[in-house]
C-alpha cells in the first residue's frame, strides 16, 4: 500500500498499487500542500495537469534565478579583475615615479627613446641671424632667451615667493609655418641640446601602455637634466593636442583621460628644473578651445606661428638653395636676387608655409640630381630659374597640397567635399 511520508511525499520505495496506476491523478497529492518546492518528487507525468503547470512555472523560475545569479559572477568577476589590472598598474607607476626596476618585457614595452640633436653641428641658425623668422615670433622667443640667461639668484630674486616658474610654452599655428623650426633655433641660440617628442612615439594599442611611456618620458628628462646640471635641454612635444585635448570623462574616453592625467603629472614632476625648456607644439589655436585648460594652465604662455611674410619666404628659399653645393658653386642665389624676389611674392599671394619652400628648394635642386648621370661633367650642371618656376607651377605635387590651385570649375558640391578634406588635413 502506497504511504505518505511526514512531509507529504509519495514514499516511493513502496509499490503502487494497480489502482493508483490508473488513476494517477488521484493517486498524487496536491503539489499546492508542500511547504518545500526542493523536496518534492520531479515527477509531472504524475501530476494533475495543474499541479504540472505549477511545477513548470517553478521550473522556468529556478533556471531565470541560476541565470541571473551567473551573469552576476560574471559582472562581479570582470569588475574585480578590472579593479586588479587598475590597481597593477598605478602600483607600476609608482614604482617607476620611486626609480624601481621593471623586468625586461615590461621595459621593452614601455620605454620610449630620447634622440637628442646636437644643435652645435646644425646649420640651423641663431635666432639673432634668422631672417626667415617672422618679428614677433622674433622678439617672443627671445623674451624666452633673457629669461633663461639669468643665473638662479637672480631668477629668485625677481620671481614671486622666490618660486621661478617653469620654462614651458605652446606655438601653435597652420601645418608648416615652422613651430618645429622655431623651437630647433631657441635651442640653438641657448647651445642646448634638442630633443623632439612625437606623439607615434608615445602611443600604445595596449591599455595603460601610453601612460606609463609619459611618465617614463619625463622620468628620462629628469634624469638627464639633473644628471648633467651645467647643460640646458629643450624638449618639443609635437602634436600636444593629441595628448590634451579637452573630453568628457566617459568610458570611451578613459584612455585619453588616463594620457593627460600622465602628461599633467609629468610637467609636475619637472617643474623645479632651471635647465630644461618644455614646449607643446600643435595646429589648434588654445583660444578657440579644444585643449584641455589644465594643461595650458601649467604652459602658461601660448605663442602663434603665422604664415611667413614675403620677405620671410624670400629668405628660407635663400637659405634652403644654398645648403646645395650646385647653388653655390654657380652663385645661383646672387644670380638671380630680383627673380627670387618676385617669387616669393608669387609665394606669399599663393599663401606658402615655410614647409612648403623647402619642398619647393628640394624640387628645385632635384630636377639638376636627374640630369647627372648622362652629364660628361656633372660639376658643369646648373640650376636654371626655370626649373624653380616649373616647380611653382606644380606646387601642389610639389607640396603634398594636392586641390589648392583648383579654380571655380567645381560643382558647390566638390567644392564643400574639397573643403572637409583640407579641414581634416589641417
Amino acid at each position: 500500500m502506497t504511504s505518505i511520508n511526514s512531509v507529504g511525499l509519495m514514499n516511493t520505495n513502496l509499490p503502487v498499487p494497480v489502482e493508483a496506476q490508473k488513476n494517477k491523478k488521484n493517486s498524487v497529492p496536491s503539489f499546492k500542500a508542500y511547504d518545500n518546492r526542493d523536496q518534492f518528487v520531479r515527477q509531472p507525468q504524475m501530476m494533475s495537469p495543474q499541479d504540472a503547470a505549477l511545477y513548470r512555472a517553478i521550473e522556468e523560475q529556478r533556471n531565470k534565478e541560476k541565470k541571473q545569479k551567473l551573469k552576476q559572477n560574471l559582472i562581479t568577476g570582470v569588475s574585480v579583475a578590472s579593479g586588479i589590472a587598475i590597481i597593477a598598474m598605478v602600483l607600476m607607476q609608482m614604482k617607476m615615479m620611486k626609480g624601481g626596476g621593471v623586468d625586461a618585457a615590461d621595459k621593452a614595452l614601455h620605454d620610449v627613446k630620447i634622440k637628442f640633436q646636437d644643435m652645435a653641428k646644425s646649420a640651423i641658425q641663431k635666432l639673432k641671424d634668422n631672417e626667415s623668422m617672422n618679428p614677433k615670433l622674433k622678439r617672443q622667443l627671445q623674451a624666452i632667451l633673457d629669461d633663461f640667461a639669468c643665473t638662479p639668484e637672480m631668477a629668485k630674486y625677481a620671481s614671486l615667493n622666490g618660486q621661478v616658474p617653469p620654462k614651458m610654452f605652446i606655438l601653435h599655428g597652420p601645418p608648416g609655418t615652422g613651430k618645429t623650426f622655431a623651437g630647433q633655433t631657441l635651442a640653438k641660440s641657448l647651445d642646448a641640446n634638442y630633443a623632439k617628442i612625437q606623439f607615434s612615439d608615445i602611443a600604445s594599442p595596449y591599455i595603460g601602455s601610453s601612460s606609463v611611456k609619459i611618465t617614463n618620458v619625463f622620468k628620462t628628462i629628469r634624469e638627464e637634466a639633473t644628471k648633467n646640471p651645467q647643460k640646458k635641454y629643450v624638449f618639443s612635444f609635437d602634436e600636444i593636442d593629441s595628448l590634451i585635448s579637452s573630453v568628457k570623462g566617459t568610458d570611451n574616453n578613459q584612455h585619453i583621460i588616463q594620457n593627460r592625467t600622465s602628461f599633467l603629472n609629468g610637467l609636475d614632476s619637472i617643474q623645479d628644473l632651471s635647465n630644461v625648456i618644455i614646449i607643446g607644439t600643435t595646429n589648434i589655436n588654445p583660444a578657440k578651445g579644444g585643449l584641455d585648460a589644465a594643461t595650458l594652465s601649467r604652459f602658461g604662455k601660448t605663442i602663434e606661428v603665422e604664415l611667413p611674410t614675403a620677405k620671410e619666404l624670400l629668405s628660407s628659399l635663400k637659405y634652403h638653395l644654398n645648403t646645395a653645393e650646385v647653388a653655390k658653386k654657380h652663385k645661383f642665389v646672387e644670380t638671380h636676387e630680383k627673380e627670387l624676389e618676385q617669387l616669393a611674392e608669387e609665394m606669399y599671394k599663393q599663401k606658402y608655409s615655410q614647409r612648403d619652400v623647402q619642398k619647393l628648394a628640394e624640387e628645385t635642386v632635384k630636377r639638376v640630381r636627374e640630369k647627372l648621370p648622362t652629364s660628361k661633367d656633372y660639376t658643369a650642371e646648373e640650376i636654371h630659374i626655370d626649373y624653380l618656376k616649373d616647380a611653382m607651377k606644380n606646387k601642389g605635387i610639389v607640396t603634398g597640397n594636392l586641390g589648392e590651385n583648383i579654380g571655380s570649375s567645381l560643382t558647390d558640391r566638390e567644392a564643400d567635399l574639397l573643403n572637409l578634406i583640407r579641414s581634416i588635413r589641417t
